[in-house]
Order: C-alpha cells, then sequence, then structure tokens
C-alpha cells in the first residue's frame, strides 16, 4: 500500500471547458447565474521497483469497482520514471492493465487526477491510498496440512497434507499455514499482502502441467518480522570488565593528599589510584632520607601519608 507523497488541489485549466453551467432559471444578479469552475486534486505516489517482483506493476485506486458510479471524474493516472521524467504507462477508471518494462532498483512516480466542482470535497481524498500489485520472480512455498492442529504447530513430522484419491462430488478439506520468514521475499514489508493460489494435480510427478488446476485462493497480510525472543544465556563478565565502586571518603582524602594541581580532571577511581602511589613514594622517602629532612618537613610530610591512610603510621 502507498500513500500519496504530496497532493494539490487546483482549478482546472482550461476554465471554459472545465466549467460547470450555472442555473439559467436564476433572477438576473443572482450568484447561481454564473459558471462556477471544477476544481482537479491530483495525488502523487512514489515507489522503487524491488529486485524480487517482474518488470510488470499494477496501480489500483479506491473507488476502481465503481467506474461510471464513481463521485469523482477524471480518474486518470499517469506513470513516470522519476529520474528521467518520461512517462511510462498511464491507465484510467475503465483500463488498469500492468505497466511493463519497468526496471528493478529503479524510482517510479505516479499522479492520479479526480475532478469535482466541491474543492472541500476533494479535500476528504487528499490521503486516498494506492495499492501496487507486483508479481514475483519465484513463488513462496505455502506448507499445507491435514488438521487445524498441524498447520498451527507446523507439524511436519506426521501432520502434512498427504496424497488422497477422490472420487466425483468428494472434498477433503486442507489447512494452509503461513510461509516461512525465510521463504518471504526481502523486500516484503509489514502491511504487504501476498496473494497466489493453492493448486491441486493428480500426483506428485504431475505438479506441473495440464493436471494442475488452481483449489482454492490464498492471501497472507505479511507481519512484522520476527524479534527472535528465544531465551539467550547471559555472557560471562571478563574479569575488570567494571571497575569497583570508589568511597566517597577515600576520594576525598586522595584529593586533599594530591592537591587541586594533581587531581584536576580525574575521576575519584583514578584519584584513588594515584593517591596510593604517592602515599607509598612518601613512605619511602620518609624512610629513606629521615636524616636529612628538616623536623618540620618531615613532621608535615608523615602526618598527610597518615591522614590519607591511618594504616601506614606503622611504616
Amino acid at each position: 500500500p502507498l500513500r500519496p507523497a504530496s497532493s494539490a488541489i487546483v482549478p482546472c485549466a482550461d476554465v471554459d471547458r472545465d466549467a460547470w453551467p450555472g442555473d439559467p432559471a436564476a433572477p438576473d444578479g443572482d450568484a447561481r447565474r454564473a459558471d462556477f469552475p471544477a476544481y482537479e486534486l491530483r495525488l502523487d505516489y512514489a515507489w522503487t521497483m524491488p529486485a524480487g517482483a517482474t518488470d510488470k506493476a499494477q496501480l489500483r485506486f479506491a473507488g476502481d469497482e465503481l467506474v461510471y458510479d464513481a463521485p469523482t471524474d477524471g480518474q486518470h493516472c499517469v506513470i513516470r520514471d522519476a529520474l528521467r521524467g518520461t512517462v511510462v504507462g498511464w491507465r484510467d477508471a475503465r483500463a488498469h492493465g500492468d505497466v511493463a518494462g519497468l526496471q528493478a532498483g529503479r524510482k517510479y512516480e505516479a499522479t492520479l487526477t479526480l475532478r469535482h466542482e466541491d474543492a472541500a470535497f476533494l479535500e476528504t481524498l487528499r490521503d486516498s491510498e494506492c495499492w501496487l500489485d507486483l508479481a514475483l520472480k519465484d513463488e513462496v512455498a505455502v506448507p499445507v496440512y491435514g488438521t487445524r492442529q498441524a498447520a498451527y504447530r507446523n507439524d511436519n513430522r506426521t501432520g502434512k497434507f498427504k496424497d488422497v484419491r477422490l472420487a466425483p462430488g468428494d472434498g477433503k478439506v486442507a489447512f494452509a499455514a503461513p510461509p516461512a520468514e525465510s521463504a518471504l521475499p526481502k523486500e516484503a514489508k509489514e502491511g504487504d499482502v501476498l496473494v497466489g493460489s493453492a493448486s491441486v494435480c493428480r500426483s506428485q510427478t504431475h505438479a506441473e502441467g495440464p493436471s494442475r488446476r488452481p483449489a482454492a485462493d490464498l492471501w497472507y497480510y505479511v507481519p512484522p518480522r520476527s524479534k527472535n525472543t528465544k531465551d539467550k544465556k547471559a555472557a560471562p563478565k571478563k574479569k575488570n570488565e567494571t571497575e569497583p565502586l570508589v568511597d566517597a571518603a577515600a576520594a576525598r582524602r586522595a584529593r586533599a593528599l594530591l592537591g587541586d594541581a594533581l587531581s584536576a580532571g580525574l575521576d575519584d577511581a583514578a584519584s584513588v589510584k594515584l593517591a596510593n602511589a604517592t602515599a607509598d613514594a612518601h613512605v619511602s622517602k620518609l624512610k629513606k632520607e629521615a636524616s636529612t629532612l628538616e623536623d618540620a618537613a618531615f613532621r608535615a610530610l608523615g602526618a598527610a601519608v597518615v591522614a590519607y591512610d591511618s594504616s601506614k603510621a606503622r611504616d
């Protein structure tokens, strides 16, 4: 399904020809005596031809089945190559066959024109949808089962529909299940409709040819793609994958030891790590240079280390 990419309501170009005649019985000077113009609504649609489709496309619009009973006039559509601007096809309410020769991956545009004397009425049609019918290059396999339960659970082991011999007038019920998601065309989107048929034949060896007869129409509305919600085992965490939380008090002590110049731009974990290394370096210096340090410097350096980590007082 397509929605208009753009739309416009304008008066018809030929005012003389495309005007509705006024009421000649109306009194002179009455506005109803004057001709009044018709308006046209232009709806622009766009799409890209998918690789999985043939070179043909067909456009269908709401109201196609009404033909002469449609509430609007015109109902003319022109299909163009979006890049070149050349016309590649057209259709109206009575003729809406395939547009052939379309190229995969190429962008196309369609402009639908609807006419009516009331612009307000056309305003209600601005978002009219268009259905783009495409023929697939490859068939989509649909599994068929002998019972409803087998179709529900895709029981391919015991529930597949088996060959049956039917006498004239006999019937046999078969149940079609949704096709596998992997079998859907890559271009199929949520909301698209796949249309096909199930056929019967004399035997599997006659699956193709004159013995094959359509038995039922099949419609499949493409749902959202699977989210693959199967339970998954959580991956084991790697060592040191997350850093342990740093105590706020330890971070404050670390910044006090380092000072603003060294701790600027560091997070709490980095500040504590640097402070630990600095405290160890201070303890080593106190041990090696105790005899050469002045008493005031020795006491200040030792007090700073102990204030940061009281356990180092023993050192």
